[in-house]
């Protein structure tokens, strides 16, 4: 077990998790049967579905219907259509306030499909303190050095946020945190200058 701590700041967070904290329910973690009152009041967990093609064209706003968003609330506002956390998965958090979550979980090898019809949605394993920027992170794949790259600063949603990220070169690869990103149309499969195989 290890726990991953994700800084969120009042407003929309989006968060990448590398530890699966699917041993507990959302309520049991940040609602009502939590142990600690947090100040957490929604979170969506993006859906994405490669057999569909769906293309996606900017950063979406979380919806209940008709979109690739599943949800929790704290004040409820009709069922709950996420219950548990996962791993290699990018969610969207609304918090009150500036809070240090905490949250215990079993850690998995990175996993994503990329997808190279419109946007992804998704976090990469950088070092917890010390990230390198994005130029840095990405000088192995020339060719997601030109992608689209949007990042939400916290705040409600706006013409700011989610933001489009230009500077590059001093812009953090911030373990924990997501970034839509536009992979273009060249497949690939990078998480790091460097490739973890599981054995056998």
């Amino acid at each position: 077990w290890v726990t991953q701590t994700l800084e969120l700041r009042p407003g929309w967070n989006a968060v990448f998790l590398h530890v699966d904290a699917a041993h507990a329910t959302l309520d049991q973690l940040v609602g009502a049967g939590a142990p600690v009152l947090t100040p957490i009041e929604e979170i969506w967990r993006w859906n994405p579905n490669p057999a569909t093609h769906q293309f996606v064209q900017s950063p979406q706003q979380p919806v209940d219907t008709g979109s690739q968003w599943s949800s929790w609330r704290r004040s409820g506002g009709g069922p709950a259509t996420l219950d548990r956390l996962t791993a290699n998965t990018a969610y969207l958090v609304y918090s009150t306030a500036d809070y240090a979550w905490e949250l215990k979980g079993q850690p998995v090898l990175p996993h994503y499909r990329w997808s190279t019809s419109g946007l992804n949605f998704f976090g990469f394993p950088t070092v917890p303190a010390g990230a390198p920027s994005f130029e840095e992170f990405l000088a192995e794949v020339p060719s997601l050095q030109f992608s689209e790259i949007f990042q939400y600063p916290g705040g409600e949603f706006g013409a700011n946020n989610p933001r489009r990220v230009f500077a590059l070169r001093t812009t953090p690869v911030r373990r924990g945190e997501a970034f839509w990103i536009r992979a273009g149309e060249v497949y690939n499969h990078y998480f790091g200058p460097f490739e973890i195989t599981a054995a056998g």
